[in-house]
């Protein structure tokens, strides 16, 4: 029977608050480029591009984690399991992306499934904190569309768009 060595939920290391930085920068740098999209009025804004940058840290830090607690030859084959999911999320995501006339909807919430795909494999391999931190990433970037960046007719007209099907 095959053991693999994980960390101890209650014990954080340098190197996982590190990480933990790591996934909060990738949102920070990735909510930059999104506010300047917001502003103008794309349909990929602030939440999509932090949520994008979230899920490819998180993504590269798993691969990281793996190669530094499992054996060569184990990490190499999740590797391959994990470019599976990587994969099958994005034609996921892709399948929740709609557009009506000149609408679009749905690209943050595929961006949003590819960062949950992304905690999902984090659990998996052992990396408690770093789906913690992911997850609470996630969610910080997701509840900005509540913030006062959004004005109340942009709100007001995300709300209607969603009711006129």
């Amino acid at each position: 029977m095959m053991t693999i060595a994980c960390l101890d939920f209650f014990t954080v290391s340098p190197s996982e608050l590190e990480a933990v930085g790591k996934l909060a920068l990738a949102c920070l740098l990735g909510g930059i480029l999104g506010l300047e999209r917001e502003m103008t009025h794309h349909p990929a804004g602030l939440r999509t591009h932090m949520l994008v940058a979230l899920g490819s840290a998180g993504f590269m830090l798993t691969g990281f984690f793996l190669v530094a607690h499992l054996p060569k030859d184990i990490s190499t084959n999740l590797s391959s399991v994990m470019q599976g999911v990587i994969t099958g999320m994005g034609f996921i995501g892709a399948g929740a992306i709609m557009k009506e006339g000149m609408s679009i909807h749905g690209i943050t919430t595929a961006a949003s499934l590819w960062v949950a795909s992304s905690a999902g494999l984090m659990v998996a391999c052992g990396a408690f904190l770093l789906a913690a931190g992911t997850t609470v990433l996630g969610l910080v970037a997701l509840l900005l569309s509540r913030s006062p960046l959004r004005t109340k007719a942009e709100q007001e007209h995300d709300a209607a768009s969603r009711s006129n099907p």
